[in-house]
């Protein structure tokens, strides 16, 4: 559980991404409610993963992620996350996506009040990927231009009761040459 004086949401996921096939579960603490949204700037430095996400040659690229993703989750154990006492996450800053899914371990993605990201707000290059209660919502400006990206490779991937409100460019993507399967949307 992540409070105020606990380790980050970087540093919880970091820890996930080392272990060895465990399931990782991260929540955050009651206080946290009605706090407001945890707001990301600092560029590269603030990022879990640099470098473009997704197909560089395809034309789609830069709306997902050109400067990396805040977080990146390729753990080799399952990661669920419930997001229930957070009020959401907005990237103040532009090029990144909010989350890179890359796992082909199961990742879940709970109650998650809102994301406001940069470019793309989760991007799923990974396998079992459950999307459940997401709001990936910005109606006040053009900077969170995707809501879910599938790149090539993601598969077993479900939405349920995902609300996508991305007025720049497109609620879901395929990215360019990307090969995905078995798409459920709820």
């Amino acid at each position: 559980t992540l409070g105020a004086d606990d380790c980050t949401l970087r540093g919880a996921l970091e820890i996930a991404n080392a272990s060895t096939g465990e399931t990782t579960n991260i929540d955050f603490h009651p206080d946290l409610k009605t706090q407001g949204q945890i707001k990301l700037s600092g560029g590269a430095e603030n990022s879990m993963q640099s470098g473009q996400i997704a197909n560089s040659s395809g034309h789609v690229a830069d709306k997902i992620g050109q400067g990396g993703a805040r977080y990146f989750i390729h753990s080799e154990g399952e990661v669920i996350i419930d997001f229930t006492n957070l009020d959401g996450i907005e990237d103040v800053d532009s090029k990144f996506a909010g989350f890179h899914v890359a796992s082909t371990h199961g990742v879940e993605l709970n109650n998650l009040a809102n994301l406001r990201a940069g470019e793309g707000g989760i991007a799923v290059s990974g396998q079992y990927v459950t999307l459940n209660n997401v709001a990936l919502k910005d109606d006040a400006s053009n900077y969170q231009e995707v809501g879910v990206a599938l790149l090539d490779g993601a598969s077993t991937v479900v939405m349920n009761n995902v609300t996508i409100q991305s007025p720049h460019t497109a609620g879901i993507v395929v990215d360019t040459a990307a090969t995905v399967s078995n798409i459920a949307i709820d």
